[in-house]
């Protein structure tokens, strides 16, 4: 025997007994292996970099862990390279028993049709991994919520911290849960706890939300005991957690966003179910491409149930700076918007001449059109400028409730402001801001992920048409090759979309 393969549900584990192996596995480790563009000084030009690696290797011991997606392939490639079966012992995890946890929808709310037949391709799907692939707006999370009731299991929710409140509010919108049967864990302190009461027998929780940070840190240290004989200090190991702790399903909202911490976790975590969800699983990057479609194949993707209604009229907005000295924004690796703003803040009169153009949209656009209930969100890319914008608008108009939402800001200010300033990392995903009517962006952006996301924001609404504006510098030549990428991104799912010169130069002088 040359190795050992461990089947679980979610993964797989290789253990090496045999020189010739350690070689095979280099070769998978070249396809799990992601890559970054880093500028050379030397060579003076962006190189590829190795970044992130989609499988487990702990070299020292002889231990692979992988996706249970990759599975024919490794086996493919044992069998290229001389393997046969004599060569492998197989063996086959059990199944642990699960915790029920009989909870119900609130009848109140009905899905609708399209949505009823998400609930019921994941409820009766046999593969492990699915994926929901849903536009904003549409009922991602009243989906997952109903999901979660009908699957009938204990479920752990992995999202990032911001995001843990909201899907607090989910559950309780959607199902019967109580307070006492949802433990949050955003810290090692009460994981640690958490694990301790589910070895004391005495946990009546029902779903577990846990942040990805608190994760990161747990595999973080893991690793370090794992590969380097250093202390635990955890009271259950990563791949037993999941049999201790009796979940049966895993959910993981917006999983885009951190997906390599996400995929790392299902190499760990062995679960009957793990349910993904996002409206943009897509990237620019081939290398990301590639890892989307390893834990989440075709066959596992719940997709084009229903066609995405198009309701969001998108405008160009092209200007022009008088004079483009001292104004930056390139770093080594390319465009960088930060530095932009940064230089823009630097030149008071470019500055007001700037925040002069965005009020020109703002009041013809959203405030000369405006019911009592709309509301305007406006991204920039630094919390200082939105700290700028937060106050000049302010001024501008008095008589609306005015305010910022970065960072450790109060929620409540992106959700009950009139017009509201904040970064793509706080607010372009995930929230719902009831009654949003425009938004405003002013960072040239080329993710397919975040333009998507940016205009998502806006949510379906019969009583009144909603405008997303965004703005580029037409004497940049990026900021041109970005409005160019953005319009191949959002123009077949726009209700409109249109270009249009800003009439004014900006005066830097």
């Amino acid at each position: 025997m040359k190795l050992k393969l461990t089947i679980r549900n979610t993964n797989f584990i290789v253990e090496v007994y045999d020189e010739i192996i350690y070689d095979i596995i280099d070769i998978a480790k070249r396809y799990l292996l992601t890559h970054s563009l880093t500028y050379d000084h030397r060579l003076k030009r962006n190189v590829k970099k190795p970044k992130d690696l989609y499988m487990l290797s702990f070299d020292k011991q002889g231990v692979y862990v992988f996706n249970i997606n990759n599975l024919k392939d490794i086996i493919s490639l044992l069998k290229r390279h001389g393997i046969s079966k004599e060569d492998i012992e197989i063996h086959f995890e059990k199944d642990y028993d699960i915790k029920k946890i009989n909870l119900t929808t609130d009848p109140k709310f009905i899905l609708r049709p399209y949505q009823r037949t998400y609930v019921d391709i994941i409820k009766t799907s046999k593969h492990v991994y699915n994926f929901i692939d849903l536009p904003t707006g549409m009922g991602k999370s009243a989906i997952a919520s109903f999901a979660v009731v009908e699957l009938n299991c204990k479920t752990m929710i992995i999202v990032l911290p911001r995001y843990m409140v909201k899907w607090k509010e989910d559950l309780h919108k959607y199902t019967d849960i109580k307070d006492s049967e949802i433990y949050f864990i955003n810290g090692s302190t009460r994981f640690k706890k958490y694990m301790e009461l589910n070895i004391e027998g005495i946990d009546d929780h029902k779903v577990v939300i846990v942040s990805t940070r608190t994760l990161h840190n747990y595999f973080k240290e893991y690793n370090e005991y794992f590969t380097n004989d250093d202390v635990f200090t955890y009271p259950i190991e990563p791949f037993d957690l999941m049999e201790m702790l009796k979940i049966g399903t895993i959910l993981n909202d917006e999983t885009h966003q951190e997906f390599h911490l996400v995929y790392r976790a299902m190499l760990y975590f062995n679960v009957k179910r793990f349910i993904g969800s996002s409206a943009t699983l897509d990237s620019n990057d081939s290398d990301m491409r590639k890892m989307y479609n390893y834990m989440f194949p075709t066959e596992t993707r719940v997709t084009n149930i229903v066609e995405a209604p198009k309701y969001i009229d998108v405008t160009a907005v092209g200007y022009h700076i008088d004079n483009l000295r001292g104004i930056q924004w390139k770093r080594n690796f390319g465009y960088n918007h930060i530095l932009f703003e940064q230089t823009l803040i630097k030149k008071p009169k470019l500055l007001k001449s700037y925040l002069e153009m965005l009020d020109y949209y703002i009041k013809s656009v959203f405030i000369d059109n405006r019911t009592k209930k709309d509301k305007a969100l406006v991204f920039a890319a630094t919390v200082d400028m939105c700290s700028i914008m937060t106050s000049y608008f302010r001024k501008q108009y008095n008589d609306l409730d005015v305010n910022r939402y970065v960072e450790d800001d109060s929620l409540d200010n992106l959700h009950n402001s009139d017009i509201v300033f904040s970064t793509v990392i706080s607010s372009g995903t995930a929230h719902d801001i009831e009654n949003l009517k425009s938004v405003f962006q002013t960072i040239s952006i080329g993710s397919l992920q975040a333009n998507k996301q940016a205009r998502g924001r806006l949510r379906y609404r019969d009583d009144t048409d909603l405008d997303y504006y965004y703005f580029y510098c037409k004497d940049i030549s990026k900021q041109v090759a970005l409005h160019k990428t953005r319009y191949n991104v959002l123009r077949s799912t726009s209700k409109s979309y249109r270009f249009i010169d800003h009439p004014k130069t900006l005066r830097s002088n």
